[in-house]
């Protein structure tokens, strides 16, 4: 379920951006301005043409991002616990020996 409503949720948000994104990415392959790009989208395609393309950037949100966001926290704790053992190993194998080294010398 936490892919689920990871997915789920950037989905849902990709329906407020995606309309930013539209205009930048026309204004980036055109060189016009933001208020020329937005006036000729709404004059040429109407209110909707800024979600055309939105079927697209659904399906990528709802796979990239159901991934990206549904792992974090298995990928986090699995991180922690390597870097847990790393730390565990280095302490038995360095930290000790010098400790020991110390108290035996002296």
């Amino acid at each position: 379920s936490r892919f689920f409503f990871a997915g789920a949720s950037c989905v849902f948000t990709v329906n407020f951006t995606h309309p930013i994104e539209l205009v930048k990415t026309r204004m980036q392959v055109s060189g016009d301005g933001l208020v020329s790009v937005v006036s000729s989208t709404l004059k040429n395609e109407g209110v909707t043409g800024f979600w055309k393309g939105i079927a697209f950037a659904w399906g990528r949100e709802g796979s990239y991002a159901s991934i990206k966001l549904g792992a974090y926290a298995p990928g986090t704790l699995a991180v922690s616990v390597f870097i847990l053992h790393i730390w565990h190993s280095l302490l038995l194998l360095w930290f000790v020996p010098v400790l020991c080294r110390g108290v035996l010398i002296d």
